[in-house]
């Protein structure tokens, strides 16, 4: 009987020396085991506390959220603001009966620390269309016309002041809402960058084939300076989006008044001349026209820095022509008259204009690229040319050109013959 009772006594010694090695080797936290933040936002603890044991919650810094658990189980604190919280729970002794083997753990602590974020945004409304606004295309828009401020950068009402961009997005959503916003340039009336952001609200208009929207606010903030904001609201009818909506040509695009106050310029009461968005709206990234260099030299048309991604039209009298690529253009096959010449880039925007008179009757107008000797007291005008590469002579410039054309000729002197010189007052060819 000794022997079974000191067995039974070794046995409890181990358990015990068992289970304080166990609760000492363990990584906390254990009876605190995990705190986190779910998809919503929400704190939660997730706590055991053993029998005989109850557990005093305690959050630093935030006495209001101290508690006593009771049970086991998964504690919800709620939605916290953003912050470092450290969480601990303490063991203390509750009312039950202790058991036979009962272990003292009272006093026992433990923490963990958690970086609570913002709560996630609500969800937000979907997107269900979006373009990009492009400058509007034609002759009689002012060229790169998306954006105009009249005023804008002299406080002066009759100065004009547009804008281009070729980033600018407007965007529309299933609640009725939408923005435009995007980086706008001047281009017309003055210098500068800004990031433009413009909210709308649907409502009603008189064309049930397009749909209309309330410009309810807006800004413009200078790139280079975050001080100067210009504040933008609708004026007048509304925002309208659709087929001809740009009331410029037939694309697709939108058009709309707004009012502007930049600091003392403009009223966002009282509307400034011509003020407002319009432009075409496309799927695609609008097209970047290039940089190009048109001139008249002599009797051609010079293009240099042609972009075939945009290309160009040459309008002259009734004729036009495509221009994809750097190439000179000359008016020998024209009739002889006088030819309004015109360049449109590839939004249709007027780059170049100027007048042209073919068939001279004035010959110090009569020149070519390079410039060769011409004798302004003929009745026609003649240019020096070099005939079958033996002999230089001047000859009328419809002749000179028929014989260049057909390759028995070229512009200038022969480089090894002797250059004939026209007598003053007699010419068997006039």
């Amino acid at each position: 009987m000794k022997c079974f009772k000191s067995a039974v006594l070794l046995f409890v010694l181990a358990a015990f020396i068992t289970a304080v090695s166990c609760h000492g080797d363990r990584s906390p936290p254990f009876y605190l085991k995990k705190c986190f933040q779910d998809e919503s936002g929400e704190v939660i603890l997730k706590i055991h506390v053993p029998t005989n044991y109850d557990g005093f919650l305690t959050v630093e810094g935030h006495p209001g959220l101290t508690q006593v658990i009771t049970e086991p189980g998964l504690y919800n604190l709620g939605v916290l603001s953003p912050g470092e919280y450290t969480f601990c729970l303490e063991l203390i002794h509750n009312d039950v009966a202790r058991s036979r083997f009962w272990i003292e753990l009272a006093g026992t602590t433990e923490c963990c620390t958690l970086v609570v974020t913002g709560p996630p945004n609500p969800p937000g409304p979907e997107l269900t269309d979006e373009w990009y606004l492009c400058p509007i295309g034609g002759e009689e828009s002012p060229p790169k016309y998306l954006l105009r401020l009249d005023g804008f950068v002299t406080g002066d009402p009759d100065d004009s002041v547009t804008f281009d961009g070729y980033d600018v997005l407007v965007q529309l959503f299933d609640d009725g809402t939408g923005v435009i916003f995007g980086t706008v340039n001047i281009v017309e009336g003055g210098e500068g960058e800004f990031n433009l952001e413009t909210f709308l609200e649907s409502t009603v208009g008189p064309d049930p084939s397009l749909r209309y929207f309330d410009i309810t606010t807006g800004t413009l903030v200078n790139v280079n300076d975050p001080y100067d904001v210009t504040n933008l609201v609708g004026h007048g009818p509304p925002l309208q989006i659709g087929n001809g909506g740009n009331g410029k040509n037939d694309n697709f695009g939108l058009s709309g008044w707004v009012n502007f106050q930049r600091g003392n310029i403009g009223s966002l009461e009282t509307h400034w001349q011509a003020s407002d968005f319009l432009g075409d709206l496309n799927e695609d990234p609008c097209l970047i026209p290039p940089l190009v260099n048109i001139h008249i030299d002599g009797c051609s048309i010079v293009f240099e820095g042609v972009d075939p991604n945009c290309p160009l039209t040459l309008k002259f009298g009734l004729s036009w022509e495509a221009i994809t690529e750097d190439t000179v253009i000359t008016f020998f096959d024209l009739p002889k008259g006088n030819y309004d010449v015109k360049v449109l880039d590839c939004y249709n925007n007027l780059l170049f204009e100027d007048d042209v008179s073919v068939g001279f009757s004035d010959c110090e107008d009569c020149k070519v690229d390079p410039p060769y000797p011409v004798h302004p007291k003929w009745k026609k005008c003649k240019i020096l040319v070099c005939i079958k590469g033996r002999k230089s002579k001047f000859l009328p410039w419809e002749a000179a050109v028929n014989l260049v054309k057909k390759g028995k000729a070229k512009l200038g002197p022969c480089r090894c013959g002797r250059p004939v010189h026209p007598k003053v007052g007699k010419d068997d060819d006039d």
